[in-house]
């Protein structure tokens, strides 16, 4: 008796098992790609964080010709397009996409129909749309990884259920 017993109580400690180690490095890179994706439409308003801010800095006089906050945007500019190359390989949820096509369409909102040179005036527009964004990207994220581990759950059901059979 004490044997079946110990048989029995070693297969529901292994059922228990809801995520494999593979699947836990999806998981992993999978937040990570998402975040970065969401970083890249992020980084495109740390100018304005800056100058909301008054963060100023001395610039070498190789850069004598640019303001700080353009020097900021520039490299902003340039990284992000890098996070999201960095992030496509990560298997990025798509939905997090959302949030840089927010950014770069309201930059180029700006440049085609926008006749002022500093749109500082929109940073407030801007931080609410992106926050709107990133809540919307957070709870489908959330939404879409609960229906995983609830597939996962019912396939190892069918699996025991089976078992048993």
């Amino acid at each position: 008796m004490a044997k079946k017993s110990q048989k029995l109580t070693r297969q529901k400690l292994k059922d228990q098992e809801t995520v494999s180690p593979s699947q836990f490095n999806f998981l992993k890179s999978s937040f990570l790609g998402t975040v970065l994706v969401i970083l890249s439409g992020i980084v495109l308003y740390t100018d304005k964080i800056i100058g909301f801010l008054d963060i100023n800095f001395s610039l070498p006089s190789r850069y004598d010709s640019y303001d700080f906050e353009t020097l900021i945007w520039s490299i902003s500019v340039t990284v992000s397009p890098l996070l999201l190359i960095i992030a496509a390989h990560l298997k990025t949820k798509l939905i997090a996409y959302v949030v840089p096509l927010y950014s770069y369409t309201l930059q180029l909102w700006f440049i085609i129909y926008d006749l002022n040179i500093v749109d500082k005036q929109y940073t407030y527009f801007y931080a609410l749309g992106t926050c709107i964004l990133i809540i919307f990207v957070w709870t489908a994220y959330n939404k879409k990884e609960k229906e995983s581990i609830t597939r996962e759950i019912e396939k190892k059901k069918r699996v025991l259920s089976e078992n048993e059979l």
